[in-house]
């Protein structure tokens, strides 16, 4: 997804776009730089640093990216997102590479499962998850027609195009059994949702499966007109669970009909250590592991 999103800033970008990065990037970056000379900034390794130069950059009127490692641009330098970014609503998208458990053998400091809960907290940030190239398209042209603070949580292995129509309020409908029961899957989990519907379906079990890769927390009502029919949605998301997208769905529609769970990553555990296959597996979010969890709940 990184190319990916590279390549769309890069054939879609002015001349008041400007690209940060943390001393990262390289392999990715270069045609960017070459396209837009002098708009790509090498910031180093100071991402407290980087994101008041995108502040700054911002308020000149500039459309800003700034591009790192998960939790680099985002837990490391969040006063300066609080305060630089988000107090003022400047147009600066964090684009987070490897959320969630993609950086899983480099251990807990490079685990990106607190940032949607944290960030989403903050004034005027937008969510963009995307689960596969398409979606990424899809948020990179969202962060380019749209100002404010966004959080862009880029996957890293590879994520292969699940295919669907085109979404409804920032919401695609991958499968429509026309099922009372919906997966709502966030992010990298777009490719296990659809393998889990597909196990389900083995089961005579047939259920809606919907993307989300846009969150407008301030606009709750371009979710609701789609959710509320359901009477079950489980939400999986690589996260952890407590105050993550489930959190913020729930908000939506707790004054509708939907009887919502949540599948996610448990607080207190972050002392495994592996690749990315193997972490979820643990945490219970493998397509196995959901699908027979869901088959419990729906009885």
């Amino acid at each position: 997804m990184r190319n990916t999103f590279i390549n769309t800033l890069n054939g879609k970008v002015d001349e008041n776009t400007m690209l940060l990065i943390g001393d990262l990037g390289f392999s990715i970056v270069e045609k960017f730089a070459e396209n837009h000379p002098g708009q790509l900034l090498n910031c180093g390794v100071a991402e407290q640093n980087m994101t008041g130069i995108a502040a700054g950059f911002a308020m000149e009127g500039f459309k800003v990216f700034t591009y790192s490692i998960a939790n680099f641009n985002t837990l490391r330098c969040l006063e300066q997102i609080r305060n630089d970014i988000c107090y003022h609503n400047l147009d600066v998208t964090v684009v987070s590479v490897g959320g969630g458990f993609v950086y899983g053998s480099a251990g807990y400091s490079h685990h990106a499962v607190q940032d949607v809960a944290i960030l989403s907290s903050l004034p005027h940030m937008t969510m963009l998850l995307p689960g596969d190239p398409d979606e990424m398209t899809y948020c990179t042209n969202y962060a380019l027609n749209n100002k404010g603070p966004k959080l862009l949580r880029v996957g890293k292995n590879g994520e292969k195009n699940v295919p669907k129509p085109a979404p409804i309020s920032n919401i695609y409908k991958v499968i429509d059994s026309q099922a009372p029961i919906a997966i709502l899957s966030t992010g990298g989990m777009l490719n296990t949702g659809f393998e889990v519907a597909g196990k389900l379906k083995e089961q005579n079990v047939d259920v809606d499966l919907l993307s989300s890769p846009v969150i407008e927390i301030e606009q709750p009502e371009l979710y609701i007109d789609i959710l509320k029919d359901y009477k079950t949605i489980f939400i999986i998301e690589e996260h952890i669970r407590l105050h993550g997208c489930g959190s913020i769905f729930k908000s939506f529609l707790e004054y509708y009909p939907p009887k919502i769970y949540t599948f996610g990553i448990e607080r207190n555990d972050c002392h495994n250590v592996g690749k990315q296959g193997y972490l979820l597996k643990l945490a219970g979010l493998d397509a196995d592991s959901l699908s027979e969890k869901i088959m419990r709940l729906i009885g």
